[in-house]
């Protein structure tokens, strides 16, 4: 049997939707339209009924542990029923089961999927301007790291620490089986030894909680004036320079992260100790997500390694002395 990674873009979809398919099974729905919107990191599909409208997301590239995702739904329902933020909420099953397991013969491995409400509005990261967005996410970032002292994680639910360099991520760069030449290798070593020691740091010193550790554009809604966060399946035990720092990474407007900033100075102070232990970390999240590409099953992904990796490259040359 062909191995799903692979499999094409365009297999690997029709293998996903079977799976879907079955999924929704669980529900009593009488559905009229299935459609994927994004199949990156995960995969999610808009889920049609004659009068609603559901996000089904499935933990395909995603490594979470069943435990990780009972955390993750017990902290969006805190900060709902808290009104911390606004964000969907988890639809359950007909047997009320906030989350599926399916056996994911055509995958290889087990899916963990959940049915979550529809946001409305438009993608901040496709926003002509997102200025007041970008304010508003500082703000919800500020509200997050200040609720946290009152989540209490339920029985049988975790989730990973984030005081390693790859964030749970098998090390494909430069392990064992490293894909880098001597030189990147080199440069990433280098990297790697600055960013553990501004991690261990900001452990010693930083509170030490649950984190959104993805909290982008891409998983930001903005309607009518008003913000959503969606997309928590990252949310991990961290401090608040690393959620910060997550988010900084996909600004590249130096204009935008001193919005979102100012935004988190609404309501809390900024964490981090300096400039530099910032950017540390922010060249961490791009380290991350260059692993991420040299090892994903996603073909599309895949594809991007190579021009990431000189960007990447350009990245660290500047930031070693």
């Amino acid at each position: 049997m062909t191995k799903f990674n692979e499999l094409s873009a365009d297999e690997q979809m029709k293998s996903l939707t079977t799976v879907a398919q079955r999924i929704l099974g669980h529900y009593e729905l009488n559905i009229i339209d299935l459609t994927v919107i994004n199949h990156g990191f995960n995969t999610t599909f808009s889920v049609h009924t004659p009068d609603q409208r559901f996000a089904l997301r499935l933990n395909v590239n995603s490594r979470r542990e069943v435990a990780n995702v009972e955390a993750e739904i017990e902290w969006m329902s805190h900060l709902s029923d808290r009104g911390v933020v606004s964000l969907p909420r988890v639809v359950p099953t007909s047997q009320g089961e906030t989350y599926v397991v399916d056996e994911g013969i055509e995958r290889g491995r087990a899916i963990v999927a959940v049915l979550f409400t529809w946001l409305d509005g438009t993608i901040v990261a496709q926003l002509d301007d997102a200025t007041d967005a970008l304010r508003a996410a500082g703000a919800a970032m500020a509200r997050l790291h200040l609720d946290a002292a009152n989540f209490e994680m339920p029985a049988g639910a975790r989730l990973p620490r984030r005081d390693d360099m790859w964030w749970g991520f098998p090390n494909v760069l430069t392990g064992s089986t490293g894909v880098l030449a001597s030189g990147d290798h080199e440069l990433v070593e280098r990297c790697h030894a600055v960013i553990q020691s501004t991690v261990a740091d900001l452990y010693r010193r930083e509170p030490i909680h649950i984190i959104h550790a993805d909290l982008h554009g891409g998983n930001l809604m903005w309607n009518n004036g008003e913000l959503s966060l969606f997309d928590f399946d990252d949310c991990a035990i961290g401090t608040p320079t690393q959620d910060l720092a997550a988010s900084l990474f996909y600004l590249r407007d130096p204009a935008h992260r001193v919005t979102l900033m100012q935004g988190y100075r609404t309501v809390a102070e900024l964490p981090f100790g300096s400039e530099r232990e910032l950017s540390t970390l922010v060249l961490q999240r791009q380290l991350i997500l260059l692993n991420y590409f040299a090892g994903t099953e996603n073909p599309e992904h895949r594809g991007i390694f190579e021009g990431f990796l000189q960007h990447t490259r350009t990245a660290m040359e500047d930031f070693l002395p």
